[in-house]
């Protein structure tokens, strides 16, 4: 599993801007970016890994 942020025009404005990382997620998530904590739990749905790994190994989002 892994997070990845797209940098499209939104996020890219933001970083120009001197954004703080909490506004750069922020826009960045309204974008479509998914967290690892959220791609873990949509694969422990999917019975790829448990709910309890996808917790001990991510941060709350």
């Amino acid at each position: 599993m892994l997070e990845t942020m797209p940098l499209d025009e939104a996020v890219r404005r933001v970083v120009v801007a001197g954004g703080s990382a909490l506004e750069i997620r922020d826009v960045a998530m309204a974008n479509g970016m998914q967290t690892l904590r959220r791609v873990g739990i949509l694969n422990s749905l999917r019975g790829k890994t448990s709910l309890e790994e996808v917790l001990r190994v991510t941060q709350g989002d």
